[in-house]
């Protein structure tokens, strides 16, 4: 993307007027919003392959999404959920409702599906570019320049949701010394013992069925050091727990049917864990002596714009009977 040499002039005096203080108000709208029961079409957040990027790099994003396969068994929905992006290079952050400083920097990104790519490089947005402009000009830039990323989805279940994530992207030399943000990384999400299967992973051993009225223990593993170690501008824009020097992850959790006995936990030595609790009869809307599909979602963040999730479904099955019979 090229700037007309007005907008290049805008740009400059934008980025002089970011600051630290700046960084902690931008972010992902409703990030950790308690309710987790799942009924119609939601985003649970935004995954970007590297929260802190390069000012050359490309990052690839990914909606996490809910998309209900029906309301009960009685409504089914035909049409897939449809998705625009944009990139803000000014964003006003959430005092001003996420909106962009100007709108000759809004940027249209061309994916219109769940799954897009931010290119920061001379082929894109041309920050280098930008940041050298910004200097040039003896302005002071952030060690982390926040880009507002936003996601209008679309679902005949509940209309258009607009979700907002921040980039943090890195421009300085100097950056070398400072690691990089990265997701937190899970390697596994386990359903009563035995590993959650989803779309994607339906192995041997991977829970398929379980009664109604059960009471299901959930548990959350992730790689050993998935809470990096925060830094000075972390702990100065509220992003990370004063202390410990050490990132908190929470895991968000939601579900489409039962109750989770927590709406969200703290990791705690690679682990964190959950309870749900099936009800003890099929939920109106479903056929009384089919199975129902039980969705659970983890969502782990770490407060500097990391994020990862794991995903498991299984059947529950209408009485122990039935379940046993299977």
């Amino acid at each position: 993307m090229n700037f007309r040499r007005g907008s290049l002039k805008l740009a400059v005096i934008g980025l002089a007027v970011i600051g630290p203080s700046f960084l902690g108000l931008t972010g992902c709208g409703g990030e950790f919003e308690q309710k987790s029961e799942l009924k119609k079409y939601r985003v649970l957040g935004i995954r970007a392959d590297r929260p802190e990027p390069e000012a050359d790099a490309r990052v690839t994003l990914r909606v996490v999404d809910f998309v209900p396969e029906s309301v009960g068994q009685e409504i089914a929905f035909a049409q897939p959920p449809t998705y625009a992006w944009r990139a803000c290079l000014l964003p006003l952050g959430s005092q001003a409702a996420f909106a962009c400083a100007d709108p000759r920097f809004e940027v249209p990104l061309s994916s219109t599906g769940p799954e897009a790519v931010l290119e920061l490089g001379p082929g894109g947005l041309d920050l280098s570019r930008l940041f050298a402009l910004a200097e040039s000009a003896g302005q002071r830039l952030p060690d982390l320049v926040p880009i507002q990323l936003t996601v209008l989805s679309g679902h005949e279940s509940i209309g258009t949701v607009e979700t907002v994530k921040s980039l943090y992207v890195r421009h300085s030399a100097t950056d070398d010394e400072r690691a990089a943000n990265t997701n937190p990384t899970l390697l596994g999400l386990t359903v009563a013992g035995e590993l959650g299967c989803d779309e994607d992973l339906v192995v041997e051993g991977c829970l398929l069925a379980a009664p109604a009225g059960s009471g299901l223990l959930l548990e959350l593993t992730l790689a050993p050091g998935a809470a990096e170690a925060c830094h000075a501008d972390d702990l100065e824009a509220g992003r990370c727990p004063e202390g410990t020097g050490v990132e908190d992850l929470l895991v968000s959790w939601y579900s489409n049917v039962g109750e989770l006995e927590s709406a969200v936990t703290l990791v705690s030595d690679d682990t964190s864990s959950n309870v749900i609790g099936l009800p003890t009869r099929v939920p109106d809307g479903y056929a009384k002596d089919e199975p129902v599909s039980v969705r659970i979602y983890a969502v782990v963040r770490d407060g500097r714009g990391g994020l990862d999730y794991l995903h498991a479904e299984f059947l529950m099955t209408p009485s122990l009977l039935s379940a046993s019979d299977d």
